[in-house]
């Protein structure tokens, strides 16, 4: 395995860890607080298909941009910044879609879907920033170095 492989293995976990974090500290929480329907496996499942995805997606990234030329600084600056992203919006989207869902009727609020599956939508939409972020700061980086070497 070349370095540059396993620094991507090593991004890739550090991805899937920011998706799956925040369902365990619920899972955690919820056991803790006597939830038990909070303290099952669904939330988990859902983030480590969602985190397989995205740690697939930023360890392929970085490769590629490995064999596209981009600057090895350029490459990282993003991944980390959408990392940063990533964490932040894993954390807060769910919690968000969530709480936006308190208004509904109990009927609606009640099934068992609803939660897993806002709970999955959040996490993807926090995923898909992350990576428009990684793909779009790694340009204009990529831009500025073409211009003159300075980034404007």
């Amino acid at each position: 395995m070349t370095r540059d492989r396993a620094l991507a293995a090593g991004y890739a976990v550090l991805v899937m860890g920011a998706l799956l974090a925040p369902a365990v500290a619920v899972r955690v929480a919820g056991g803790r607080g006597g939830a038990t329907a909070v303290a099952g496996a669904d939330l988990l499942v859902v983030s480590g298909l969602v985190g397989l995805g995205a740690a697939g997606w930023a360890a392929r990234r970085l490769l590629a941009s490995r064999d596209t030329g981009h600057a090895p600084a350029d490459r990282w600056l993003a991944a980390v910044l959408a990392l940063a992203l990533l964490a932040v919006g894993a954390a807060g989207l769910p919690a968000l879609a969530l709480h936006g869902v308190a208004v509904l009727p109990a009927e609606l609020t009640s099934q068992a879907w609803l939660a897993p599956t806002l709970w999955g939508a959040a996490l993807v939409t926090a995923a898909l920033a992350a990576a428009a972020t990684d793909r779009g700061l790694l340009r204009w980086l990529a831009r500025g170095r073409r211009a003159g070497g300075a980034v404007r």
